[in-house]
């Protein structure tokens, strides 16, 4: 499901949707993908339909673009530990191809396992047939895009291979054989009926009776007789409100009676199996043993919210394993623990009645800390690796099975076998957690980077020598593949597009002006900020030098009158930024009565006065390197500033065909002579005309 657009990627525009862990949710989050994919524009190029150019370009630049944008939204929806295969593809076709390479082989092994795992499923109650429905859908669908697509390729390499008449036997492959009986509405009806509990024999009869009864015409006649949970929970909610206990609570247990489902604690129980209220362990050890009168919904509620989680807990150390009585297997979150790793598709049935996927199965190593200090080595063969579990289960059913016998009280567990001990557990946080040598309670590098504001885990090196306090297992070892999605997201730039659509058709026709400054040292004629005036169509460019900011529009409509006698052209267009100068009424007025169009950027988005502010960064720049390299007093600023507006507009620009703004405002060639260093005696001659400039004006 696709969540809203959070803050980091709200800028950029990449929608967000529910990550990809492996491949118990590969095929979901693949048609959520290809539906976002599509709606960003970009899902022609990651399934390769669009191909890159092979002239450079702005076709091949734009077709670059778009490939990232689609890489970044698959970087930005996948699990961390998925990010390394994704981020070394050189573009967005290939990451994807590793995904469904990696979650998707297009293998006869992977068929058959779909085709048994279609054939062996079964609802184990007729309350859960919503549930099932919408899981023997996924499974369908699977089938039918496998087929399609193995299909389609198929023909049309035998088509094209292929000089004779008669297609060869060769061509007839599973797939194709498969692809009527996938895409038969009928046969899905079928295939679905043999899953149904034998509890709907007498529905399933019914059904049958028609020749041409299909699956869709099978799920609503399901759905008529048993609804969804949600709807079944607000009917039991409203009749619980509206009678009686004695009532209320003969009807909850009448209605129980089938599927066992406790009306106090909600569990189904082992493998659906469930029990009844009146058998209900859990109230009895939370009554002290007595029989209790039927609570409200409500009561219930807050009871299950309490004992159903009580492992999620943060308070948890790392790599701690929880010894559960009701774990049928061992199962972990982390990965690393496991060796001999073989990829799985199974699912778990948890306490609250929902199902996690584990997508490995390997071998464990617990280093076990004794009561004398010493360490036991515990392997645990057939452990689950379960990436949404959040925390190591160590199952005392299999233990048990191995032969090992416990003794315990409420200050612990001892666990022995073959008569020696082999690990001891403490209480933690209600539950009960392998007593593990010291290196295992420290924290992780995860938890280091978060307490220390995000610190970078190359920086984890120097804390030793300048931080008190370090846990006692040290500097947590840095993975190779450490990501933290936190900083991914802060890191993200806003980009602003272009958003101009016409250009000046003439010069002067449309300006862009911008104030630089202030600067740290004054001119000799006591001037601390520049503006700049840049014409659109010629990117001719003049600057004048001001004292301070409110002498801007006078300034401005200086070289708005300069041009139009020069040039004999009328300037229609001034864009600014929301500067207080020129968004005064007095300024906006002046501009009116002239005829002249004030278009203002974005406030606070300096991206959408651009060109302005481009110009700007370019001429400091090059005006410092000039300082620099004639090592000339920074009070001459101001010249080094007309010396680069002078250059710039004599050298040839990218977007003027080779032309230079010079010649494209004045229809001239360049003089030889106007090529100069930035020397001693050229700017002598400036500082005596600006010293005769500010003696006549003063």
């Amino acid at each position: 499901m696709a969540e809203t657009t959070t803050t980091g990627t709200k800028s950029i525009g990449i929608p967000q949707i529910d990550k990809l862990r492996g491949t118990a949710n590969f095929h979901t989050w693949r048609s959520m993908s290809i539906t976002f994919l599509d709606i960003m524009g970009v899902w022609d190029i990651v399934s390769g339909k669009t191909t890159k150019p092979a002239d450079p370009g702005s076709s091949q630049t734009t077709w670059m673009q778009s490939s990232q944008r689609a890489k970044g939204f698959l970087l930005l929806n996948v699990d961390k530990g998925l990010m390394p295969l994704i981020s070394s593809a050189a573009d967005a076709k290939t990451a994807w191809n590793r995904l469904e390479e990696k979650f998707d082989r297009k293998t006869t092994t992977t068929l058959h396992s779909l085709m048994k795992t279609i054939l062996t499923l079964r609802c184990s109650n007729k309350r859960e047939i919503a549930s099932h429905i919408e899981q023997f859908d996924e499974l369908w669908d699977r089938l039918l895009q496998r087929t399609s697509e193995t299909s389609s390729a198929t023909t049309s390499t035998s088509s094209s291979s292929s000089t004779s008449t008669s297609r060869s036997s060769s061509t007839e492959t599973l797939e194709t054989l498969l692809l009527p009986l996938a895409s038969s509405p009928i046969a899905k009806g079928a295939f679905f009926i043999t899953s149904l509990p034998t509890s709907l024999d007498n529905v399933i009869d019914n059904l049958t009776t028609k020749d041409t009864v299909t699956y869709t015409d099978i799920c609503n006649k399901l759905l008529d007789l048993y609804p969804t949970a949600s709807q079944a929970s607000a009917d039991n909610a409203a009749f619980f409100s509206a009678s009686n206990k004695k009532d209320s609570r003969k009807v909850r247990n009448d209605q129980n009676k089938d599927g066992k489902l406790c009306g106090y604690c909600k569990s189904k129980g082992f493998k659906g199996i469930g029990h009844l209220e009146s058998e209900c362990r859990t109230k009895k050890r939370e009554r002290g043993g007595t029989a209790a009168t039927a609570h409200g919904p409500n009561t219930e509620l807050k009871t299950y919210q309490r004992y159903a989680f009580p492992t999620t807990d943060s308070r948890f150390p790392p790599g701690a394993w929880i010894l559960d009585s009701g774990a049928s297997v061992h199962m972990t979150d982390n990965l690393s623990e496991l060796e001999d790793v073989r990829p799985i598709d199974s699912s778990v049935t948890i306490g609250n009645g929902d199902e996690v996927h584990a997508t490995a199965i390997g071998t464990a190593t617990i280093n076990a800390q004794l009561t004398d200090g010493s360490l036991n080595q515990i392997t645990l063969c057939d452990t689950l690796y379960i990436p949404e579990l959040q925390f190591s289960l160590l199952s005392w059913r299999k233990m048990a099975e191995a032969g090992a016998e416990k003794v315990g009280d409420v200050r612990g567990t001892k666990i022995y076998k073959n008569g020696n001990l082999a690990l001891e557990t403490v209480p933690h946080g209600g539950l009960e957690i392998v007593r593990a040598k010291k290196e295992t309670a420290a924290i992780t590098a995860m938890q280091l980077h978060r307490q220390l504001a995000h610190l970078p885990p190359s920086a984890f090196s120097t804390l030793k020598g300048s931080m008190d306090g370090i846990p006692e297992g040290g500097i947590p070892k840095v993975e190779t593949d450490f990501s933290c999605d936190a900083c991914l997201k802060a890191k993200f730039i806003r980009t602003i597009p272009k958003v101009r659509t016409t250009k000046a058709l003439s010069i002067f026709e449309t300006v862009h002006t911008d104030i630089c400054g202030p600067f740290s040292h004054e001119t000799p004629t006591r001037s601390r900020y520049f503006i700049s005036f840049i014409d659109e169509f010629s990117h001719y460019s003049l600057v004048r030098f001001i004292r301070t900011r409110d002498e801007a529009p006078k300034a401005l409509m200086e070289m708005v009158q300069l041009v139009e006698r020069q040039y004999d052209v009328k300037v229609k267009k001034i864009q600014c930024d929301n500067a207080g100068e020129f968004s005064s009424t007095k300024f906006k007025e002046q501009l009116r009565s002239l005829g002249i169009h004030q278009i203002f950027s974005i406030a606070y988005i300096h991206e959408t006065n651009g060109t302005a502010e481009r110009f700007n960064r370019t001429i400091c720049g090059t005006a410092r390197a000039l300082l620099y390299d004639s090592q000339l007093p920074w009070t001459l600023w101001a010249e080094a500033v007309s010396h680069a507006t002078f250059t710039k507009n004599h050298i040839p620009h990218a977007s003027l065909d080779g032309a230079t703004p010079f010649t494209i405002t004045v229809r001239t060639r360049i003089e030889e002579k106007c090529a100069r260093t930035l020397e001693l005696p050229l700017l002598v001659r400036r500082l005596v005309y600006s010293f005769c400039f500010v003696s006549t004006v003063g």
